[in-house]
């Protein structure tokens, strides 16, 4: 099943699940590799849904990164998870809930700046905390859901005031977020699972395209080898055994021509620098075969409504082609003009 067939399924199953449940707030989970393309679907599905009129609030399990834990010897205890646990039940409960806001640079303002806070009277008691609401801050604002800042007593950490609300789907995009304690919470969990190349090329891709959840002072090379030695030592087996034959399978491939051309460029870093072959844990004859299945992929989307979607695109790119620094990108193109037969 392609995989624009296989959203088209997944909303109908949501459809269903919120008409069913009509006075419940629904939760919709996405779990899977880093980089593996989760946040892309869960992007294709908010636009699908609000289409729809549903109310759609996006949750990035990014938020609950543990910011003081990021060199722990497991993958688990780099987030809060007893928080992400207590917040989808009070999802569920249609209760307030206290949603913590990790961001490294606003962090270290935070950090500095936590001495001369001032509070408001208001404050709230969730969990057994007791959290007080500071005053506006430019520096750390409201989320799309949230209301006002509070700060943790306890670990003085910030967090965001999330209000009680009903008929909601929360549409939640993350690694760990379907432990085994908490499944029971959602409505439908969806495993995207995806090629060791694919998540390589989407790691350069973050990091060119600076689409990583907060800045980084690491070079190209460094921000790679973190996430993949992360990956293999701890994060990729223990996101594995959140997986189970309930969960629905999306097995996620380059479905635009940039992220087509991810893997030329890929390719072109690993030709450049054979040393990346060791630390990438990749081959040039790997990239290759992705190439190569991936332009199958194309072919195969050819009789659906996405041909004049990539076509489209690739007139773009096309058009922009100095400003991509990939070799023989003219015979790409070529390539690609072929496959879609413009």
């Amino acid at each position: 099943m392609q995989k624009n067939q296989m959203l088209n399924l997944l909303i109908k199953k949501i459809l269903k699940a919120h008409k069913l449940k009509s006075h419940e707030n629904i939760i919709v989970g996405i779990t899977g590799y880093v980089a593996s393309g989760k946040s892309r679907i869960a992007s294709q599905l908010c636009e699908k849904l609000k289409i729809s009129l549903i109310n759609v609030i996006y949750l990035p399990f990014d938020y609950w990164i543990n910011g003081d834990s990021l060199n722990s010897n497991t993958y688990a205890k780099r987030f809060y998870l007893k928080d992400f646990a207590n917040a989808l039940k009070s999802i569920k409960n249609n209760n307030f809930w206290m949603c913590p806001r990790y961001d490294l640079i606003k962090q270290k303002w935070f950090e500095k700046k936590l001495s001369e806070i001032q509070f408001e009277s208001s404050k709230k008691f969730w969990q057994g905390r007791y959290f007080k609401k500071i005053k506006t801050c430019q520096q750390i604002s409201d989320t799309q859901f949230g209301s006002g800042i509070y700060i943790d007593m306890d670990s003085k950490q910030p967090y965001t005031l999330v209000k009680p609300t009903s008929r909601t789907l929360y549409l939640i995009d993350g690694t760990l977020i379907a432990q085994n304690m908490i499944k029971h919470y959602y409505d439908l969990i969806i495993f995207v699972d995806c090629s060791w190349v694919n998540r390589v090329a989407g790691m350069i891709r973050r990091f060119n395209r600076k689409e990583v959840f907060s800045q980084t002072t690491l070079n190209l090379e460094e921000y790679t080898s973190f996430l993949i030695e992360e990956a293999k030592k701890y994060a990729d087996k223990e996101i594995w055994d959140q997986k189970d034959k309930n969960m629905f399978l999306i097995k996620h491939f380059p479905d635009t021509i940039s992220n087509f051309l991810d893997l030329y460029y890929l390719r072109q870093q690993i030709i450049k620098m054979p040393n990346l072959t060791k630390k990438y844990y990749i081959s040039k004859k790997e990239i290759n075969q992705v190439i190569s299945q991936a332009e199958k992929n194309f072919l195969s989307l050819k009789k659906t409504e996405l041909l004049s979607t990539l076509k489209d695109e690739l007139l773009h790119l096309t058009e922009s082609k100095h400003l991509l620094d990939i070799n023989n990108i003219d015979r790409i193109f070529q390539n690609l003009n072929q496959i879609l037969k413009m």
